[in-house]
């Protein structure tokens, strides 16, 4: 109100002051605050308040802030980002200072990168695995894949999710692959890789492997290429002749380097102790006496006979020898002798006494007992008439023989 004087008061015009909220710059969020190379992300505020905005980026989260010409708007789209950026925005309502909000890191990870699958080793025998990995990927999460065919379809492998994988033992050749992501980037998928799994041989001894002590036997390996004996011989065949029971071992290999084992045992059999009873005997001219062969299954005696017991009768001492085979082939030769009592002889001596007359002294081989045709009972008789003479002995095995007459004349 203004008064001039005595003069009536009169009012001024009105004026307006206008008082503005504080500017708030609250807080920059992204729709995606992680991405890969060459995508990019929209900028916002929470809880701001302001009408002017100025959006500003940097290339550390504390570094300094410069603005991003034209973006102007409450949101921004990032460009197409290659690296890991940082965002804020200065907010101004009305006249009032402006604020900055908070930053916002919007992180870029590199586009997931497969790479090369390589295994170590690439060609296996079967029964045997490998251990694969990745060389030139990129990528933070794995799923390893196998197929049947390099360009089959390929399925993911349960608990196969780290960087290598070692395969179980293999018994075809076979396909692995891994898909692998980076961040939240696109999977991408490494080249495959071919493990291949080459069959082992079939390793196999032949031969005799039940033998007689003191025999020899050859055992024959077969099924590869190269041979390796547990005796140290790289032959197919090898002969061997063991004290006992030996196991005897062959390791095979074929052409691609797989091995194979076998084993054989060979049996070392005894020999019987095989025997003749009687071991010796005795009999007299003419008479028969049986030998009895043991310790045996099968009998082949030098008179050609293959019963278990002969009867004999020599007119002479033999030796009789019988090859005794026990039910393992192995054979044992004995024998025995039968003495033959023989017949007496009688041999003679002439003498001539002083009165010419005649003398003969008769004496016989030497026995237990003697009996002449003159009933003479000594070793030894004098007969001075001619006639024929004879004695009959019984020796000390209790056999008699009457010996060949002997003439004397006058």
């Amino acid at each position: 109100m203004v008064t001039n004087g005595s003069c009536t008061a009169e009012a001024s015009s009105a004026i307006t002051v206008t008082v503005n909220s504080a500017s708030v710059g609250g807080t920059a969020v992204a729709t995606q605050d992680t991405i890969c190379a060459g995508q990019s992300s929209t900028l916002s505020l929470s809880g701001s308040t302001g009408t002017a905005y100025q959006w500003q980026s940097s290339a550390s989260l504390n570094g300094t802030y410069t603005d991003i010409s034209g973006a102007t708007s409450a949101t921004y789209n990032t460009p197409a980002l290659t690296s890991t950026s940082y965002y804020r925005c200065l907010v101004t309502n009305g006249s009032c200072t402006a604020e900055a909000s908070s930053a916002i890191t919007v992180t870029v990870n590199s586009a997931s990168v497969g790479g090369t699958a390589i295994a170590i080793p690439d060609t296996i025998c079967v029964g045997q695995s490998s251990t694969i990995s990745l060389t030139g990927s990129t990528g933070t999460a794995y799923q390893w894949q196998s197929s049947t065919s390099l360009n089959g379809t390929y399925t993911d492998i349960s608990g196969a999710t780290s960087a290598t994988y070692n395969t179980p033992a293999l018994s075809e050749t076979s396909y692995y692959r891994c898909l692998i992501t980076n961040g939240y980037c696109a999977l991408q998928a490494s080249s495959a890789v071919t493990v291949t799994v080459n069959t082992s041989p079939t390793a196999d001894i032949s031969g005799v492997t039940a033998i007689c002590i003191g025999n020899n036997t050859e055992l024959t390996a077969s099924g590869g290429g190269s041979y390796l004996w547990s005796t140290g011989e790289d032959s197919t065949h090898i002969t061997v002749g063991p004290d006992s029971t030996t196991t005897y071992f062959i390791t095979v290999t074929n052409a691609a380097g797989c091995t194979a084992t076998d084993s054989a045992v060979v049996t070392v059999n005894t020999s019987s102790a095989a025997s003749i009873t009687p071991a010796g005997d005795s009999v007299c001219i003419g008479n028969s006496t049986t030998l009895t062969a043991s310790g045996g299954s099968s009998y082949l005696w030098n008179t050609g006979a293959s019963t278990a017991a002969i009867t004999v009768s020599p007119v002479l001492s033999t030796i009789y020898r019988v090859t005794v085979t026990n039910s393992y082939g192995c054979t044992y030769v004995t024998d025995a002798i039968v003495t033959v009592n023989t017949v007496p002889i009688i041999s003679k001596e002439l003498v001539t006494d002083c009165t010419d007359s005649y003398q003969a002294t008769l004496t016989s081989s030497e026995a237990i007992t003697y009996h002449w045709n003159t009933d003479a009972t000594t070793q030894s008789i004098n007969v001075s008439e001619q006639g024929s003479y004879t004695v009959t002995v019984t020796d000390i095995n209790g056999c008699s023989a009457t010996s060949e007459p002997v003439v004397v004349l006058r």
